[in-house]
């Protein structure tokens, strides 16, 4: 778990990006019908869980390595994860 601050940029099924400057120990909910894009500049700091139409909380490890930049990682509403 990190204690650093974690930019981040969301995109809900093709809307707007919604850019926020994120504190260690932060949650929050995205919904979509369709697809979530996450970008974010620290991979090792993001964890994620997943409802969809496939899986119900699916907890994911985290994105990627410490102060990792990813782009554009798409959450879809048919992903199954492994």
């Amino acid at each position: 778990s990190s204690s650093r601050e974690v930019a981040i940029v969301t995109q809900v099924d093709g809307g707007d990006k919604v850019e926020m400057l994120v504190p260690a120990g932060w949650s929050h909910v995205v919904k979509g019908n369709n697809t979530i894009s996450l970008s974010t500049n620290d991979a090792g700091a993001i964890s994620i869980a997943i409802t969809n139409s496939i899986v119900v909380g699916k907890n994911l490890s985290v994105l990627g390595s410490d102060r990792e930049v990813r782009k554009g990682q798409v959450f879809e509403s048919t992903s199954s994860f492994q």
